[in-house]
């Protein structure tokens, strides 16, 4: 039985020296032979598990595969090269994580089978920094920025543009979150659960409205979730509003708020997270009431929820 051996030189993602000036996705693998379609295997495994993101991820750039030399390893050797100039922060580091979280297991043994060619060493998935967004550019790490929750919406529901931004500050233990609906004088909002194993519309909510019965000054206020037709705005609020700008014709709000509230109904931060469970919802498209829905004044939404990285530096 062939041994695989992942050699850990780096465990996240490094910068590659690269000669012509554009950022790449790189592993350095080791076969039991030469594969004959080591270029093309290499990226339909990748994509594979790009496919298992939301939303998917497409390399179309042909790898590169050079012949290599690495100490303590045995077999034919290369370092497998594709172009991420395309990228945006968020989807870079999400094909890093699902690469690199599978390396010894299904990756390396759904690799070897597409080349057929057993790997016998496999080196973790580094990636050159990609331009970062500006809408981002000040926010701390980790940090999970502009991501579209229209996009990952169940079947499409959330069809207008919905983009979220969250940062952790370790140093201050702040959250600072930004998010934005391109749909003025509706509420929107998202969630995360405080169950293990999170319940669907259940837990902690952010939302932005003019409260339960709209009569509130539209603004984020904290919410407990109990189910769909059951939202309460807690008592105490621990959002630090800072205030609102457009970004690309979207009015975007920013707020703030620490770790841990010492509210045992809210979602607490360590700054130790790799990722976050996250659900969302908007306005349903007659005007649902923020105070529940039911299959006559439906909301829009994720439909459920997902799991989402956060890029670390």
């Amino acid at each position: 039985m062939t041994q695989l051996v992942i050699l850990i030189f780096i465990i996240i993602a490094s910068l590659i020296a690269t000669s012509n000036g554009q950022a790449q996705f790189c592993n350095a693998i080791c076969y039991e032979g030469t594969p004959t379609n080591g270029a093309t295997g290499y990226l339909s495994t990748v994509n594979s598990f790009g496919a298992t993101i939301t939303p998917s991820i497409t390399i179309a750039t042909t790898p590169t595969c050079n012949a290599a030399t690495y100490t303590g390893t045995s077999g034919s050797c290369f370092d497998c090269c594709f172009t991420i100039d395309t990228l945006s922060e968020d989807e870079r580091w999400r094909l890093l994580y699902a690469v690199n979280t599978n390396l010894g297991t299904t990756f390396a043994t759904n690799l070897g089978s597409t080349v057929g060619q057993n790997v016998t060493s496999i080196r973790y998935a580094r990636a050159d920094a990609v331009t970062v967004d500006s809408n981002c550019a000040d926010l701390s790490y980790p940090r999970i920025c502009r991501l579209s929750l229209s996009q990952v919406s169940d079947q499409g529901s959330i069809e207008d543009p919905y983009f979220l931004s969250i940062a952790l500050n370790i140093t201050s233990t702040i959250a600072t979150f930004r998010a934005g609906y391109s749909v003025s004088n509706d509420w929107f909002g998202f969630a995360f659960s405080t169950n293990v194993p999170p319940l669907p519309m259940t837990g902690y909510a952010l939302v932005w409205s003019s409260g339960p019965n709209g009569l509130d000054t539209p603004q984020f206020q904290e919410y407990d979730l109990a189910g769909s037709t059951s939202i309460v705005k807690q008592s105490t609020q621990n959002l630090n509003l800072i205030g609102s700008a457009d970004v690309n014709g979207i009015t975007t709000y920013e707020f703030t708020r620490v770790f841990n509230t010492g509210n045992g109904n809210d979602f607490v931060f360590t700054g130790n997270e790799n990722n976050l469970t996250i659900f969302a919802a908007v306005t349903g498209p007659t005007g649902s009431a923020l105070l529940g829905h039911s299959s006559t004044n439906l909301v829009r939404a994720t439909g459920k929820d997902y799991t989402f990285s956060f890029d670390l530096f």
